[in-house]
């Protein structure tokens, strides 16, 4: 007699215990089980020991006496679960004896269970005796003559302990055999009988193993993806020297697999898994060919996804950007895959859509400091400076260790020619990287932030900015040292400022760049201001013939000739080359006042300057 506490905790543990393998058992006893609790639960109140006056009757009982007793087939079934819990409890505390005892009462009432059966077999070959796991496993074939699986972990069992007895492996050959010769249709008697053959150096009858069952007429597409998965053990795809031999013996089975599947939506993802074996043993335009008829139904992302990687692969970067933007058309909230557009739109420049895929990753995923960081580059570059702007000082207050939120600011408040906001943001991001990590800004910043200090006018400040940008240049960069080089060095030649430096400068950037036209502008530019007029038109002819086809930035090299002939006393020359000067850079006031100047016309006062511009705009045209 027990009460009805311990009533209950005995239906927990059987309840909690209860696994896939006792599924049958449960759902063919189910109606006995809930019986059986019911007379528990009877039998428990009438007993239990509670509060005096406590009425824990469950009333009177409905229907019969025979619909509240169990049947002999369900009494036998509650007791193998019982048996079943309490060996899943001693196992889990190692106690395998007492759990091997259990485990053989559940077989007894349910010889049916063939992973029941197999790990009991493996239980009692370590705790019991290999007789008794032999012939729970050959009583398992007999009670199930219509099923594989105990075939199959018979002649696992043996095959296991092949090594202690030869004999065993001549029986699992006969084992499987059998198996062969009952149930030709079930993949996973194939797979056994091949792997056996194959760790037994059988190569050859597993070839004949998959040959038979090439010749099974199996609707199952299943059968067949199995049976592909099997035959890359027999023909490996991975052994370069016979690969393409081994792939055209594997294909015939995915193919099968692919004529079971038809065309109807539930073969989506047969073909799918079809057109991915394709794809790994490098057999694009089968796999591309499956896809593309996949990508075309609706509601098939994984196949679209594919074929963009296909297409991608192919160097096809008109259909891989299509492929993709479908991809995002449908599934816009995917980030993966807004990313990848951003990464191919930034390819093929198309920085204003990238950004807005970038952006919409981010705001449906969240992004780190680096993809704040190449939103903002590509905000830059499709010049959407106030949003730049924006996004700057949201990274400032989401990363405040990340300087470089200061400084793509300071770039777009620069573009805007805000120079003053932009200097504001340059300085901040100085002054953070001296207190915390100088190495966070380099050679390129200093030579940003000289610029604009230079636009604002601020001219000694700026050359600080230079010289700190020509010292850290690294010395596999000199390039870009000899353009900071030069920048400084005409900036001091148009404001007759330590000539003596700026000669040295100009000197060491043409040194280092022979051939760079503006260096060499600055050059005879340099004997201008020295009043070597011969001298700089020499050199000012020479930057003249490096360059093909004049563009507007080239005025400024056009109108140094035409002033350099005219301190020469060559007036013809010297009006014919600003009028040149003039027509590829009519906005230039200076241009047009010193042509006008030379034609003796009168010349109408200069516009006003813009808020902060008093640089001239010579170094910015050298850059």
């Amino acid at each position: 007699m027990i009460c009805l506490r311990s009533a209950n905790r005995i239906f927990r543990v059987a309840g909690g215990f209860y696994s896939r393998s006792m599924k049958t058992c449960w759902e063919n006893a189910s109606r006995s089980w809930g019986r059986a609790l019911t007379v528990a639960l009877c039998l428990a109140g009438s007993v239990c020991q509670g509060t005096p006056n406590a009425d824990l009757s469950l009333g009177k009982p409905q229907g019969s006496v025979p619909d509240l007793v169990l049947s002999e087939e369900g009494e036998s079934r509650s007791k193998a679960m019982a048996h079943y819990a309490m060996a899943l409890q001693l196992e889990t505390a190692g106690k395998i004896r007492e759990a091997l005892v259990h485990y053989r009462e559940v077989i007894k009432s349910d010889p049916r269970n063939a992973d029941l059966v197999a790990h009991t077999a493996e239980l009692a070959m370590s705790y019991g005796s290999e007789n008794e796991a032999l012939s729970l496993l050959k009583e398992g074939v007999e009670k199930n003559p219509d099923s594989a699986k105990p075939y199959l972990n018979l002649a696992n069992f043996l095959t296991t302990y092949a090594e202690v007895d030869a004999q065993k492996t001549t029986e699992a050959a006969k084992v499987v055999a059998e198996a062969l010769t009952k149930f030709p249709q079930d993949a996973e008697v194939y797979q056994t009988t091949v792997m056996l053959n194959l760790v037994g150096n059988s190569r050859d009858k597993a070839v004949e193993v998959m040959k038979k069952a090439l010749a099974q007429s199996v609707a199952d597409p299943e059968f067949w993806l199995a049976l592909g998965r099997v035959a890359q053990e027999v023909w490996p795809l991975g052994q370069s020297e016979s690969q393409i031999e081994n792939r055209d013996r594997v294909n015939p089975y995915f193919e099968r697999a692919q004529q079971a599947a038809g065309s109807g939506a539930s073969s989506d993802a047969i073909n799918l898994q079809v057109a991915q074996f394709y794809l790994l043993t490098n057999q694009l335009p089968a796999a591309k060919k499956i896809c593309a008829s996949l990508a075309a139904k609706p509601g098939n992302p994984q196949a679209r996804k594919m074929l963009y990687r296909l297409h991608e692969a192919a160097g096809e970067e008109d259909q891989a950007y299509e492929i993709l933007k479908a991809i995002v058309k449908d599934a816009p909230s995917d980030p993966e895959q807004r990313k990848l557009l951003a990464a191919l739109c930034e390819q093929r420049k198309e920085y204003a859509e990238a950004a807005l895929h970038l952006e919409a990753a981010i705001q449906s995923n969240g992004g780190d400091s680096s993809a704040y960081e190449s939103l903002s580059q590509l905000l830059l570059r499709s010049e959407q400076y106030e949003k730049l702007i924006q996004l700057s000082q949201r990274g400032v207050k989401l990363f405040p260790d990340r300087l470089m939120f200061h400084v793509f600011a300071g770039i777009a408040h620069r573009m805007m020619k805000q120079w003053e906001k932009a200097i504001s943001c340059f300085a901040a991001a100085d002054a953070q990287a001296q207190a915390s990590a100088p190495d966070q800004l380099n050679y390129r910043f200093y030579f940003q932030y000289g610029v604009t200090l230079e636009r604002a006018g601020r001219l000694e400040e700026s050359a600080k900015q230079f010289e700190k940008s020509i010292e850290t240049t690294p010395k596999d960069s000199l390039e870009e040292a000899a353009n900071t080089m030069n920048y400084l060095g005409y900036m001091w030649l148009e404001q007759n400022q330590n000539l003596d430096k700026a000669e040295e400068l100009i000197r060491k950037a043409n040194e280092i760049e022979p051939g760079n036209g503006a260096y060499i502008d600055s050059l005879g530019w340099l004997h201008f201001k020295k009043g070597e007029y011969q001298d700089a038109l020499t050199q000012l002819l020479r930057a003249r013939e490096l360059i093909d086809e004049l563009k507007p930035e080239d005025a400024e090299i056009i109108d140094h000739i035409g002033r350099t002939y005219l301190k020469l006393g060559d007036k013809t020359k010297g009006i014919e080359h600003l009028r040149k000067a003039h027509e590829l850079d009519p906005s230039n006031v200076g241009i047009k006042q010193r042509l006008d100047e030379a034609e003796g016309k009168v010349t109408p006062a200069p516009a006003p300057k813009l808020e902060g511009e008093t640089a001239p705009k010579g170094p910015a045209a050298k850059k």
